[in-house]
């Protein structure tokens, strides 16, 4: 069966050169903006570096801040207001007292080591370097979601070992939440208060999500 583009697009082939790394929000709004900005700036091509809040992120070194809770998180952008409502409403964490690190699979790269090298030692490198840079940092707070693109395609790759024991993802997501802490602890090296929550759904058209606490 031949297979139809939905969208056609040509480009060239080989490398190129940017013109600018640009630090830009999610949010989808401002789009339009982006691209108006580049254009005034005489920018050809643009790397582009979406993080939560632009460049807050690089101003918290800047402003001399010191968050307290480095949060581990999948940066699914169907669970993301969830998850950053959650940790200001219901843990009182206002913006700078928590470093967010959104990494594809949630805790998982904690806890798995798919093969060697290890893809997954990025993360934890950040971690060490987020936890050595700030003194202050002694909470850890994990979250797992449902339908992880991430732990779908290990349990492809690995297949029912992948489990853990357990006879579906849900089962090998909670698990991982009992483990992060001890190894979040590890990679600190002194001791964290820590919290785990997996998300679910909370009602069938799959709009709403209610927090879980594991740990």
């Amino acid at each position: 069966m031949d297979a139809k583009p939905i969208v056609k697009f040509r480009t060239k082939d080989g490398h190129y050169h940017a013109d600018a790394a640009v630090v830009w929000c999610f949010d989808d709004r401002f789009y339009k903006l982006l691209k108006k900005f580049g254009k005034k700036q005489g920018f050809g091509h643009i790397d582009l570096v979406k993080v939560a809040g632009g460049a807050k992120a690089l101003a918290v070194h800047a402003e001399g801040a010191s968050p307290e809770v480095l949060v581990v998180a999948c940066p699914d952008p169907r669970f993301y207001e969830a998850i950053h409502e959650f940790l200001h409403r219901k843990l009182g964490l206002a913006p700078g007292q928590y470093l967010f690190l959104g990494e594809f699979g949630g805790v998982l790269p904690l806890v798995d080591s798919p093969g060697s090298p290890d893809p997954f030692r990025y993360v934890r490198a950040r971690m060490s370097f987020s936890f050595s840079h700030f003194h202050r940092m002694r909470r850890f707070v994990g979250f797992n979601h449902p339908e992880c693109a991430r732990y779908r395609a290990r349990h492809r790759e690995s297949g029912a070992s992948f489990l853990k024991g357990h006879t579906e993802l849900h089962g090998r997501q909670v698990m991982d939440l009992v483990n992060a802490p001890a190894i979040a602890a590890r990679i600190a090296g002194r001791p964290l208060a820590s919290e785990t929550y997996q998300m679910v759904y909370a009602n069938e058209e799959h709009t709403r999500v209610r927090f879980r606490r594991i740990r």
